[in-house]
């Protein structure tokens, strides 16, 4: 990173997620409006349907991730190098296969628009607009395909502020038709596809632009087709469809199983009591989306052993921000539930408690994907990956389909699986991967990064026994005790010597420069990305 940048590499990155994360919390301030919104107003038959209708998709995704799962990593590793012709024959190759495909799933997704009622258990007067909520879903899956090898200039070149600024603008977009839609023509689910879909566009159409100004490699030329390069990119794109089926056990099987083994209100237990879970999951990408070029490139440069240290920092820093808030809604789930859509949908509290949970454990191993990604050694991540999601599919036969326990059956799986095999099985692949042993793991990652919290959920207890919570305003006074707790204890015993330079850093941009003094903390003016001056690892 130059010194013109007035930057270290870390507070770049900093910054970067913290960009990224401001359009998500908005997208879930929305959100918690909009569900409250129409649970008021439609049948839950009615609401039912979009979480169904999104699950059939992501079925779709895992095969889209095949042909475009490796495009984007493959891209910035040859721009980083400076391989122009690299970055044409990327595309060139792939292309071909992305129109095959598109016209392929377009034939797939007719005919279950089509025959929607066949697929899922629909009330006859839903049928339409299932229908067209799935087209809509489909036809901007089919053009985000073929925009693919197109959309990736702003991340490949590491431009996160303009692409959260693009993002920004797009939610705005969103929230404007979807808010014109829901107050102006009717309180119908249908709507929020609807403006996500125009939100989808214009966001594709103007990453489209950008990538254009920012790679002009990225072109199609016919003659720089190469079945190498196509079988590499088809291999790593293989691996992230594993990812992808991870994904359709641990969010679709749940909801079609529900579907016809329980009823709707045990459907919209689910997706409520999932919400937080799923919502948290997207700010956590977001702030972690800027450090994947930067890794990938790094890792081109200087090869594997350069991300030992990031996979301990990274894993540190990433259960603070995924643990900061977790203790209130684990510890008030159901208080926060009755508050928000009353006792009709109470099992939505076990949900919640279940995915929660699982946390610790899941973010302690958070960097061994990025780790993975960047060196193109996606396979061993992936592998554990499935083996968690068919135990978990194992578990949700038996307590949803035999014991008939519903969404809070469905919760117990999810939350169960994950935790014993990530422990068991997932840390110590990762660990394996980047040469750390147990003893740094504990001392680097898990002892800094889990106390937070258990201080900030022994404070939830006592004050859940304390105080009655049945308003709003007990509920978050004593969340925002409790994360204050999280932040007290993270500050006075948890950080590293390199953790303190960069809260330092970040406290003293906050103040008027002294005179005579303008320049940067030099410790952070000569910070990098996974440098520091804690412990030798």
């Amino acid at each position: 990173m130059k010194k013109s940048d007035g930057l270290g590499a870390k507070k770049v990155l900093v910054i970067n997620s913290v960009s990224s994360i401001f359009t998500i919390v908005l997208q879930i301030t929305v959100l918690v409006w909009v569900n409250r919104f129409l649970l008021q107003r439609i049948e839950p038959e009615e609401y039912a349907i979009f979480p169904l209708v999104m699950s059939i998709v992501l079925i779709a995704e895992v095969l889209k991730q095949l042909f475009v799962g490796g495009l984007s990593r493959f891209i910035v590793e040859a721009d980083a190098r400076g391989d122009d012709d690299g970055v044409t024959r990327i595309v060139s190759s792939m292309f071909p296969f992305l129109v095959g495909s598109v016209v392929l799933f377009s034939v797939i997704g007719a005919l279950v628009v089509w025959k929607i009622d066949w697929v899922l258990e629909i009330a006859p007067q839903y049928v339409g607009t299932a229908r067209t909520m799935f087209a809509l879903v489909v036809t901007m899956l089919l053009a985000g395909m073929i925009a693919g090898p197109f959309s990736v200039g702003l991340y490949a070149k590491q431009k996160f502020l303009i692409k959260n600024a693009l993002d920004l603008v797009a939610e705005v977009v969103r929230i404007a038709v979807l808010a014109g839609l829901l107050l102006g023509v009717s309180a119908s689910v249908m709507w929020l596809v609807v403006a996500s879909t125009a939100a989808q566009l214009l966001r594709t159409l103007m990453d489209i632009y950008w990538t254009r100004r920012l790679i002009p490699a990225v072109k199609i030329r016919p003659s720089m087709f190469d079945r190498d390069t196509t079988r590499s990119l088809l291999g790593f794109g293989a691996w992230t469809s594993v990812g992808g089926a991870v994904q359709i056990i641990s969010r679709t099987v749940p909801l079609l199983l529900l579907n016809r083994f329980g009823t709707a209100v045990d459907v919209t237990c689910l997706y409520l009591g999932r919400l937080p879970d799923l919502q948290l999951r997207k700010v956590i990408s977001a702030g972690m989306v800027p450090i994947q070029p930067a890794m990938t490139s790094l890792y081109a440069r200087e090869g594997l052993e350069s991300l030992s240290r990031i996979y301990l920092q990274g894993n540190r820093y990433t259960l603070w921000f995924a643990l900061v808030g977790i203790a209130p809604l684990m510890v008030f789930a159901g208080p926060i539930i009755e508050a928000y859509v009353g006792n009709t949908f109470i099992d939505a509290a076990w949900v919640m408690l279940f995915l929660l949970g699982r946390y610790p454990l899941i973010f302690a191993s958070a960097m061994f994907y990025r780790v993975a990604h960047a060196s193109a050694r996606v396979g061993q991540y992936f592998v554990s990956e499935a083996v968690i999601q068919v135990a978990t599919l194992v578990a949700m036969y038996v307590l949803v389909v035999r014991m008939g326990m519903g969404a809070v059956g469905a919760a117990i799986a999810i939350g169960a699986s994950a935790s014993v095999l990530q422990l068991v099985l997932t840390w110590p692949l990762g660990m394996k991967m980047v040469g750390v042993t147990w003893r740094q793991l504990a001392r680097f990652t898990l002892l800094p990064g889990m106390l937070p919290f258990a201080g900030a959920a022994g404070f939830c207890f006592v004050y859940r026994m304390l105080f009655s919570l049945e308003t709003w305003h007990m509920i978050g006074i004593g969340s925002g005790l409790a994360v204050l707790v999280f932040v007290a204890i993270l500050l006075r015993f948890c950080l590293e010597p390199e953790d303190r330079q960069l809260v330092a850093a970040a406290t003293k941009r906050l103040r008027p420069p002294a005179r005579g003094n303008p320049g940067l903390d030099p410790a952070v003016e000569a910070g990098g990305l996974g440098k520091g001056t804690g412990e030798k690892v």
